[in-house]
């Protein structure tokens, strides 16, 4: 599942990955139809081997009923707040744990757990340490997370926001956990606490 698709950045490598399974299928979900427009018309210019099929989903991921669990989730969700619609943060917040945050990434991060094995997301590094965050980092302390990996501001050729690729087994109870830091390029493994 690619749960916030836009034009589709990391299906390139992920078609790559995976051309020599036997059957792949991922979805790809985006909330706005032109995007995912734009996205068939690149896909066009890809060559995508006979083994994998893509499923275009045109619905809001925090909201849509997913009807499997997933090998694996991957994805950039959005990092904004939904502030100006207070009906749809009550939704967002109804089936969320943390109900102090109404960030979108937070949201996503609840609803990707839910429906995958293996979840990697790359998400604003204000999820390690922000207050707004701590029942968030409480439901990943029980799962296993695998890898972190800490790009600071190198993650995204002109954004200014520090960013981490989270990568989390929800299946597996806590382990070591390997951090690898684009700041101090060093890789360190921690006992997950």
């Amino acid at each position: 599942l690619e749960p916030s698709v836009g034009v589709g950045n990391f299906l390139p490598s992920l078609i790559a990955k995976y051309s020599d399974v036997p059957e792949v299928n991922i979805d790809v979900v985006d909330i706005d139809e032109n995007i995912l427009r734009v996205l068939r018309e690149l896909v066009n210019l890809l060559t995508i081997p006979q083994n994998v099929r893509l499923n275009f989903i045109l619905a809001d991921t925090i909201l849509h009923n997913f009807e499997r669990r997933y090998d694996i989730v991957i994805g950039n969700p959005p990092y904004k707040k939904v502030t100006k619609n207070p009906r749809l943060l009550k939704e967002y917040k109804r089936n969320n744990q943390n109900k102090d945050t109404n960030n979108l990434f937070e949201f996503f991060i609840e609803k990707c757990i839910s429906v995958g094995r293996y979840v990697s997301l790359i998400v604003p590094k204000s999820l390690i340490n922000s207050p707004e965050f701590n029942t968030t980092r409480g439901i990943l302390s029980g799962m296993s997370v695998q890898t972190i990996i800490d790009f600071g501001e190198k993650g995204f050729k002109g954004v200014a926001i520090e960013t981490v690729a989270i990568c989390v087994d929800t299946m597996s109870p806590q382990k070591d956990t390997l951090v690898e830091s684009y700041i101090t390029n060093s890789l360190t493994r921690y006992k997950q606490t």
